[in-house]
């Protein structure tokens, strides 16, 4: 049978759709959790979407402390790391994205309880904010900082200090922050918070997308220097002028930021 008659054939169009019908299990490092299919899955799974993230929830993250997941989008690092921390924060703005990550959290009966959801932005204060997006909802590239976008709506917003104090959280060690550019927005304002805990951070920077290269990378600088330790993502420690430098030279790129050493 020629390949056009197969793909005529209605079983195909059966196991096409069933396929997608179906949960789709994760194995990520012997750790594994199920999700609605859709293409971009497959990527999480054979390792090319941010094989560098799970090495690092690897570790930084353990047993005895929450953390918080700032970007959650659809839901892979809150179901892997969810299963090696006490217990995930998951904090989506993006309506779309929301949507998906639930069903997602939905078809873990068993990882239901280790993890809280939350379908607003962090930004500076309580209130509400426009969110908007240049492309589409849901495709992970929404932000704060696109509020002047056509494709733009009010969403609720809140500090992230506030976010700990509302929901009591005081076994935090850790926060992945993910956020399209929002981060040079959160960041300085946060700065009394982090020096006070020192979280470790996995932050993902958008220097591209910040409307002032120059000055807003020096106010990150400005935060980020309270910490002893800025490593790149295989661990090279990075001095403030190498990191000035990735942010006025990049378009995007993750550092961890952290009192610890890089652990062995």
């Amino acid at each position: 049978m020629n390949l056009l008659k197969i793909i005529k054939h209605p079983v195909f169009y059966l196991n096409y759709f069933l396929k997608r019908l179906r949960p789709f299990q994760i194995n990520k490092n012997g750790i594994f959790f199920f999700v609605k299919y859709k293409p971009f899955w497959k990527d999480v799974q054979s390792g090319k979407w941010e094989a560098s993230t799970f090495k690092i929830f690897d570790k930084f993250l353990d047993k005895e402390h929450s953390f918080i997941d700032i970007g959650a989008w659809l839901g892979p690092t809150v179901l892997y790391g969810c299963q090696i921390a006490k217990h995930c924060y998951a904090i989506e703005p993006d309506s779309i994205a929301f949507k998906e990550l639930y069903k997602n959290i939905g078809l873990n009966i068993g990882l239901k309880e280790k993890i809280s959801v939350f379908n607003f932005a962090i930004g500076n204060q309580r209130g509400k904010i426009k969110f908007g997006t240049k492309t589409k909802f849901g495709d992970s590239m929404s932000s704060i900082l696109f509020g002047g976008e056509i494709n733009s709506l009010l969403i609720d917003s809140i500090s992230l200090q506030d976010f700990f104090q509302d929901n009591k959280i005081n076994d935090c060690n850790f926060i992945k922050m993910d956020i399209e550019g929002g981060e040079v927005v959160v960041l300085p304002n946060i700065k009394d918070f982090l020096q006070k805990n020192k979280f470790t951070i996995y932050l993902s920077l958008h220097p591209k997308l910040f409307k002032d290269v120059k000055g807003d990378s020096q106010l990150i600088i400005e935060t980020l220097k309270i910490y002893k330790n800025i490593f790149d993502i295989n661990g090279k420690l990075l001095d403030l002028d190498a990191l000035l430098t990735a942010l006025l030279d990049k378009d995007f790129f993750e550092v961890v930021i952290t009192d610890k050493n890089w652990p062995i």
